[in-house]
This record gives C-alpha cells, structure tokens and sequence, in this order.
C-alpha cells in the first residue's frame, strides 16, 4: 500500500510542479514528515505489522521526496530532520511563515495502518490504490 501512496503523491504533485515549469519562479515545497522519532505528544504513528513505527517511513520518503524535487531543481525545506523533535505549534508557524508566498506548497506525509476488512480496493488516474470504508476506533473518521 505504501508504493500506491507514493505513485498517487507523486503523480499529483508532478501534475503540480509541471504546471509550474512554465513560470519564471518555481515553488517552495515544504515538507512536513508527520509525527517524532521518540515517544512525545506527537507519538511515533501507526505501527506496521513487522513493528516499524509510521514516522520512520515518512522521514524516509520525506528525505528521498526532498531530494528528488531538489535534483529538479526546487527550493525544498523539511520541517524537521529524522533525528529531531517537532511540535505541532513549530510545524504550523513554519507554514504559516511562507503564507505570504503564493507558490508555495506544504505538504504533510503520514503513512496510516489498517487492515484489508477496512478497506476498498480502487482506480485514481489508472492507479490501483485503496478507499477507507468504515471508521476505524481510534482514528480521526
């Protein structure tokens, strides 16, 4: 499921950014790699089934992302490295420090966890990919 969300991710965002191409400046993408690497308010995400915590696959799709949009040529600024704490009132005065900007992008990268019963598989732009069906206790449904 993590590979369907970075082809849907990158599919719209490479959308996005050839759109931009054709300006004379490109955007400053923000990137924000949810929740901390220890244990605070944040917590560390959802767990995978082998025991990895969500915010190791979001700091490592962050950093491959980042360096990605950087290699084409964007400006890329990341909320936090993987080593390091961030809050929510951080995280949210860093966006809020680009509003001004009108080309810029802010993008949070979460890998949510739930199992195949809660699920529906679908088709966006010819991507299999999946449908929440149901709340799931404990999340934000």
């Amino acid at each position: 499921m993590i590979h369907y969300l970075k082809i849907i991710l990158i599919t719209g965002l490479a959308c996005y950014l050839c759109a931009c191409q054709f300006t004379a400046k490109k955007p400053l993408i923000v990137l924000d790699s949810g929740h901390n690497p220890t244990t605070s308010t944040l917590g560390t995400g959802a767990m995978s089934v082998t025991g990895v915590p969500e915010v190791a696959y979001n700091d490592r799709f962050s950093g491959e992302l980042a360096t990605a949009l950087q290699d084409a040529g964007f400006d890329v600024l990341l909320t936090r490295t993987p080593d390091k704490e961030q809050g929510l009132k951080e995280r949210y005065q860093i966006a809020n420090r680009f509003k001004w900007r009108h080309s810029a992008v802010f993008i949070s990268i979460h890998h949510d966890s739930t199992e195949l019963q809660n699920l529906k598989e679908i088709t966006v732009n010819h991507i299999p990919t999946y449908q929440t069906i149901r709340p799931i206790k404990g999340t934000s449904f």
